[in-house]
């Protein structure tokens, strides 16, 4: 959006630095107004940054331009400026910094150019008007919760340069936090291909992604992190390689996923990894897990079979809750303890076989469903009409 109107950089205030040698613009001079041009050059010397609470809190600016030459955007500099529609950022700057842009409602698009390196916490947080945020190849991190939209739900546009960039971004907790579609060069991404060498998929690397589709892992890949694909609700397709060990909490939690099979070298099922995954059918957990956190296939409404393998000695409350397909369980000989809920509501459960009797498994409440009328033993010597052998 254009905000028409005379561009003014004359009634603008700047103090030396500390060296001497250049200005800081610090805000107004006097009187607010709505179109800004902040200068490169003032009596004779470089600017090079936007003072901390330079124009904070403006109820009148509309539209900001910068000069090439400066170096930083500071903390604070147009937060709450609630008539703030349009920043033309040179490619100068490298450092745009916490709460830069804070609360800027009508902020229309957020467009860093090449050469911003840090893009500082909170820097971009409920700026909720925004449709488009587009990063540069230079960017090297971006802080907790730095563009983070609240309010209505909607799907705006995530645009990279390329899948390697973004992945050696180093991502703070909530640090791009929103609904959106992801572009690589401007072509809209359904199928991700993450390039072999790559060995970590950040935490929340791809949360909300809504516009991929299936996704192809490396065979370098180790590392999975916390809600990685949480909510990329179109994501119906993806193969966890062999060589990877750690998925972390909430992983794929609400996809569309319709098989997963989890590595060997895999030991621990974090809580909320499969969250909501409503599609989920087919679930094989491999040999080396030795424990399935809280909720972990909470609402998995479609699973049918369930083998937990050999090595469990727990697992924990709610893990299969509202499992409600489930018609066939396998427990493992080691298991000790089925904690409260794990299997509530599981109510379509039908066979269990198990090494030992339920009574002899700690069972805590919730888990109505878990029945000796039901169970059959494994056992090598026993014949079937001796009882549920």
């Amino acid at each position: 959006m254009c905000v028409c109107g005379k561009v003014r950089e004359t009634g603008l205030a700047f103090e030396l630095t500390e060296n001497g040698d250049s200005y800081i613009c610090t805000g107004f001079a006097e009187e607010e107004f709505e179109n800004i041009l902040v200068p490169s050059n003032y009596m004779g010397k470089p600017v090079v940054k936007i003072g901390e609470e330079a124009f904070r809190g403006s109820e009148s600016l509309k539209s900001v331009t910068i000069e090439s030459g400066i170096l930083e955007i500071g903390s604070y500099s147009f937060a709450e400026c609630s008539e703030l529609v349009s920043v033309l950022i040179p490619n100068s700057t490298q450092i745009i910094d916490d709460y830069a842009f804070y609360e800027c409602e009508k902020l229309e698009n957020i467009d860093l150019p090449e050469g911003v390196k840090t893009i500082g916490k909170y820097a971009y947080y409920g700026c909720n008007g925004v449709s488009e945020v587009k990063f540069p190849k230079s960017l090297e991190s971006i802080e907790d919760y730095a563009i983070y939209f609240y309010g209505e739900v909607r799907v705006r546009s995530l645009k990279v340069p390329d899948f390697q960039s973004w992945l050696n971004v180093d991502l703070g907790w909530g640090s791009v936090d929103f609904m959106y579609n992801l572009y690589v060069n401007d072509e809209i991404v359904t199928d991700i291909v993450i390039p072999e060498g790559t060995t970590e998929i950040q935490d929340q690397q791809f949360q909300n992604c809504v516009s991929i589709v299936s996704v192809t892992l490396p065979e370098s890949l180790v590392s999975i992190g916390r809600s990685a694909f949480f909510a990329c609700s179109n994501l119906t397709s993806i193969d966890i390689p062999n060589n990877v060990e750690y998925i972390g909490d909430n992983a794929f939690g609400r996809t569309r996923i319709t098989s997963i099979k989890i590595p060997d070298k895999v030991t621990k099922i974090l809580t909320n990894t499969f969250y909501q995954c409503s599609r989920l059918i087919d679930v094989t957990i491999g040999k080396g897990v030795t424990s399935i956190g809280a909720s972990a296939f909470i609402s998995c409404f479609d699973i049918v079979n369930l083998i937990i393998p050999e090595n469990f000695i727990t697992i924990s409350s709610r893990a299969f809750e509202k499992c409600t397909s489930l018609e066939t369980l396998v427990l493992p000989q080691n298991l000790q303890t089925i904690e409260s809920n794990a299997f509530a509501s599981c109510n379509s459960l039908k066979t269990i076989y198990s090494y030992k009797p339920l009574s002899d498994i700690s069972i805590n409440n919730g888990n109505d469903c878990l029945s000796e009328d039901i169970c059959y033993i494994y056992s090598e010597t026993s014949p079937v009409q001796d009882g549920k052998y």
